[in-house]
């Protein structure tokens, strides 16, 4: 099992219950940010991610990202992490979605969701990403 699969997870979990989906970046750098709306309009959920490539070994590269327009004091976020961009569950790549993997071969879940709290002020709050990752922040 590789990357991809959890690609398609986060990008299942982006657009769960959502009706529209936008992109709030230019789409001209490797960072790209992807927002879902329900039906009457609310925003769902941001989708960042950090397409650096990252290899699995040597230094990692992290990128900031700052969303405005919060309501309330804090958000809440799920990272899609490995220890490469080609990392495999059947090679011994480490790869997991808010803490969670998918076992090889069963496609079961494992490990405990977890979460990331991200303090909002000003209506503002700014995630790191490293090379190779993304971030599912909930609204």
């Amino acid at each position: 099992m590789g990357a991809p699969y959890y690609g398609a997870y986060i990008a299942t979990a982006l657009m769960a219950r959502a009706k529209y989906i936008t992109a709030l970046d230019a789409g001209n750098t490797n960072y790209a940010a992807y927002a879902t709306y329900d039906e009457s309009g609310a925003p769902l959920r941001v989708l960042l991610y950090n397409s650096d490539y990252y290899a699995g070994s040597g230094s990692r590269s992290s990128q900031p990202f700052t969303l405005s327009g919060l309501t309330g004091t804090s958000v809440r976020a799920k990272r899609l992490t490995s220890t490469g961009a080609t990392a495999r569950i059947d090679q011994g790549g480490d790869i997991k979605f808010g803490g969670q993997y998918f076992n090889n071969g069963t496609c079961t879940i494992g490990g405990s969701e977890t979460f990331e709290a991200f303090e909002v002020t000003g209506g503002q709050a700014t995630f790191s990403l490293k090379a190779t990752e993304a971030l599912l922040v909930y609204l």
